[in-house]
């Protein structure tokens, strides 16, 4: 099969990304407001609206660069699922290989509030970090259930992850 023998690149959801970088400037002049408001308050001091613009600008301004970084690590962060390995950022931030036949179990974590499966290998000491917010979650796990087989730990620890119901429900893998 020749797909099989080359590798999948799957990345970070970017929309996602780019939704919560939206929502951290909408809410920060929102915070501004209320800052300004109590300071007002607790001080009793007649501050000017005119004050609070530049306040609310930076809030706003602060989602550019949050909006660069979240794209270095969308272009810098793939999950490359080869024949024989998978191939993602260790805890450290390295780029580590994992043989399929080393894994040996799963973990999942939050990290900095975004869900993360850690993969535990024989060979390594620090397990690698798979994002669960991938673009294409389920050709990602039908990837690794083609080339690692469906009896593996990780195989199995990504389809009972797949969300079955409310707000992110997706369509079901094939049996």
């Amino acid at each position: 099969m020749p797909e099989q023998d080359q590798e999948l690149v799957f990345r970070l959801n970017i929309n996602l990304l780019l939704k919560i970088t939206a929502w951290n400037a909408a809410i920060g002049p929102v915070f501004s407001v209320i800052f300004w408001l109590v300071e007002r308050y607790v001080n009793d001091i007649e501050h000017k609206v005119e004050k609070l613009i530049p306040l609310a600008m930076i809030t706003v301004l602060a989602a550019i660069p949050i909006a660069g970084l979240w794209f270095l690590a969308y272009k810098g962060c793939p999950v490359i699922v080869g024949r024989e390995e998978l191939r993602c950022l260790n805890s450290l931030g390295k780029t580590k290989s994992v043989r399929w036949q080393d894994i040996v179990k799963t973990r999942q974590r939050k990290i900095l509030g975004f869900p993360f499966l850690l993969v535990y290998a024989e060979n390594q000491r620090r397990p690698v970090a798979i994002p669960l917010f991938l673009q294409d979650y389920l050709k990602f796990v039908e990837a690794v259930e083609e080339r690692a087989g469906k009896e593996n730990v990780l195989a199995i620890a990504l389809r009972r992850l797949i969300p079955r119901r409310g707000r992110n429900r997706r369509r079901q893998l094939p049996s």
